[in-house]
């Protein structure tokens, strides 16, 4: 077991209103309803409303009316608040445009720094949409120009709002850098960051994530006991901050557990990730963390060969993972065989043997029939062996290497 067992966390601005209330009275009332119904949790309601909108401002005139950009950055943000990167892309896009042309047409000094710092806050949208597809040198050059803005314009202050959200871009492009394997480039950035926000806010949740993404460069590289540091330091601030039930204090309770699975410290790390677990039971919307917790729960069980005690949290993560993405997607298929292999080793052949089967189908249905799946394919092949059904246990090996060969 590796370093992957590590949370990476993300910081977000928050949904405010980037310029002046709008020009006229209705487009003013809404733009607060918007806001409004997002505070509150009532983020589809805000999505619609947003929608309306931006629609009714272009046609009124697209990116020469007073509050369309404004528009657009409550929809982008609502969107990515939600998940919906792919819908918030060409709106992003769209809003990095209107704020460039923005900053052409000023000229009182005080619009220019405006200005600068509404396109600042488009780029990072942007870049945080470009780091999710996987397009690392876009992202990173959006991040840049991005900060390059942001550090042109600090004050004195490092207390000042401007300073904190200086240091939130600052973990962002490190998070880019830390994705790529750039550890590096990332932690000198990391560290600008911490001693920017340890420096205004103490024990803080900011302050925490960075500390618990320091921790996992550390753990990448292998300093476990720099690591260790790191993510208790982490548990600290999120403790002292929000309290031992927030799901962050949560998520850094399973970064510790998986830094424990790496030093060999397997009776600490399963009561890591029990507390963990216990955590996001507790807390609303959390299922999705609960069940990968879980799993790796199962799967640490199952690796010191506890297989009765495995087979509990594989069976609940996988109900969990099935209720939320349905029965038919990847991550069921490979909680499915993970249970499989628990049903196999306590002696359920039979039981083992229709899970597998129910996995590889899953599989199929996702990868196509001539997906060579040679994982899928081998752990049920040796279970038929061990049953004795050598016709069948073949014809999976053989699907195996002609599907290699078909391959390449």
């Amino acid at each position: 077991m590796t370093g992957a067992w590590a949370a990476v966390l993300w910081m977000c601005t928050a949904l405010a209103s980037p310029v002046p209330s709008s020009a006229d009275a209705e487009g003013k009332e809404r733009d607060e309803r918007v806001e409004q119904l997002f505070a509150t949790g009532r983020v589809a309601e805000a999505e619609a409303l947003a929608r309306e909108s931006l629609e009714d401002r272009r046609r009124a005139g697209g990116d020469a009316h007073l509050d369309f950009a404004s528009s657009l950055h409550n929809l982008v943000a609502i969107l990515l608040s939600q998940g919906k990167g792919k819908a918030a892309l060409p709106l992003s896009e769209e809003y990095v445009a209107v704020r460039r042309a923005a900053l052409e047409r000023v000229r009182d000094t005080a619009e220019v720094e405006q200005a600068r710092l509404l396109l600042a806050m488009s780029l990072g949208y942007l870049a945080k949409l470009r780091k999710e597809q996987a397009n690392y040198s876009t992202a990173l050059a959006l991040h840049d120009e991005n900060i390059a803005i942001r550090r042109s314009m600090l004050g004195e202050d490092r207390t000042d709002p401007d300073w904190l959200d200086f240091a939130t871009q600052l973990n962002n492009l490190a998070t880019v850098y830390r994705t790529m394997g750039n550890y590096a480039a990332a932690e000198p950035i990391f560290e600008e960051a911490l001693t920017i926000l340890e420096n205004a806010l103490g024990e803080h949740p900011r302050v925490g994530t960075i500390l618990n993404n320091l921790a996992g460069i550390a753990e990448a590289k292998g300093d476990y006991d720099a690591a260790r540091l790191l993510y208790e330091r982490s548990l600290a601030a999120y403790r002292t901050s929000l309290g031992d039930g927030d799901p962050l204090v949560g998520i850094c309770l399973g970064n510790l557990a998986g830094l424990a699975v790496d030093q060999g410290h397997f009776d600490e790390a399963q009561s890591l990730f029990e507390e963990s677990a216990a955590i996001f039971r507790n807390a609303p919307g959390q299922e999705g963390e609960e069940a990968v917790t879980l799993n790796n729960l199962g799967l640490l069980l199952r690796e010191q060969g506890k297989f009765a005690e495995a087979r509990q949290p594989l069976e609940d993560s996988l109900a969990m993972t099935r209720e939320a993405l349905g029965d038919d997607h990847p991550d069921v298929a490979t909680g499915t065989s993970n249970l499989a292999m628990v049903l196999e080793s306590l002696g359920l052949y039979g039981e083992a043997r229709r899970t597998y089967e129910k996995s590889l189908a899953i599989s199929k249905a996702n990868l196509g029939e001539d997906h060579p799946n040679a994982s899928a394919r081998n752990n049920l092949a040796s279970l038929l062996i061990r049953q004795g059904d050598y016709v069948a246990a073949r014809g999976l090996l053989e699907d195996v290497l002609f599907h290699r060969r078909q391959a390449g």
